[in-house]
């Protein structure tokens, strides 16, 4: 199976969670961080199947539950990447590299 790189779109850092919601565009983030160890990037993704009616903003944790990394990230706060990719179920895959958010998808033709 070979993966294709969609058009980016290209987020801003904002204030916090609800101004993320409220305002945020597709690609748009935030940061919250309850101690050292608890650095989650929350991001605004493009809708798909999921429920319509819930905000399409995820918690990604930087650091996991037990001090491992979930994704390994740049520690840029403003134009953050992070890596490996963002698989949400049933409605997106991607990558968020240098602040643009890359949506990928599935092909069959193994040539690209």
């Amino acid at each position: 199976m070979n993966y294709k790189a969609l058009n980016p779109y290209t987020g801003s850092r904002r204030k916090n969670v609800d101004d993320l919601i409220e305002n945020g565009e597709i690609g748009d983030f935030c940061f919250t961080q309850d101690s050292e160890k608890d650095l989650v990037l929350w991001l605004k993704y493009p809708p798909g199947q999921r429920n319509e009616d819930f905000p399409n903003v995820v918690p990604l944790p930087l650091v996991s539950l037990m001090g491992e990394p979930c994704w390994d990230f740049d520690g840029n706060m403003e134009s953050p990447t992070l890596s490996p990719s963002i698989l949400i179920q049933g409605s997106w895959h991607g990558y968020l590299r240098e602040g643009k958010l890359i949506a990928v998808m599935q092909s069959e033709d193994q040539d690209g």
